[in-house]
């Protein structure tokens, strides 16, 4: 039988890029299903839409790298949708994947998560790596708008 992805959790160790799949289901608390639905709300860059949505945009775009089993991961996505919200119209906002789309990750040599990427005509012009305060995502966006 088909076992749906969201009644088991992918794991990894710091050193392990395999993922270790626990094989028993778990029940999920509340923050899981907030962090869900906050995953959701976003744009999700994928390796298929990347360069379409991204690298070909007009306007300059923040791109989440991310992962279901990262902590700080999940402490970063709430900033990331606040932000979306407040330069809604200004920047693009979105998240992707590294477990599902490792082709774009690898591409941009994303080796830490969170990774916030900001592109700006096709480039990257930003990096920032691990939980940060919202300020710091702040100023990073403002100065590439002003450049």
């Amino acid at each position: 039988s088909a076992r749906s992805s969201l009644s088991f959790r992918t794991e990894r160790t710091a050193r392990c890029r395999e993922p270790i799949v626990r094989t028993t289901p778990r029940k999920f608390d509340f923050l899981d299903l907030i962090f869900y639905f906050i995953t959701m709300a976003d744009i999700n860059f994928s390796d298929q839409n990347f360069e379409a949505e991204v690298l070909k945009s007009a306007e300059p775009v923040v791109v989440d790298f991310w992962a279901e089993w990262c902590t700080p991961c999940r402490i970063v996505s709430p900033i990331i949708e606040e932000l979306a919200e407040e330069y809604k119209g200004k920047v693009k906002v979105g998240k992707l994947n590294v477990d599902e789309n490792p082709s774009v990750s690898g591409q941009f040599n994303v080796m830490s998560i969170p990774s916030i990427l900001i592109f700006k005509d096709g480039m990257p012009v930003k990096t920032i790596i691990g939980a940060q305060a919202k300020d710091n995502f702040k100023r990073a966006i403002d100065e590439v708008l002003s450049s």
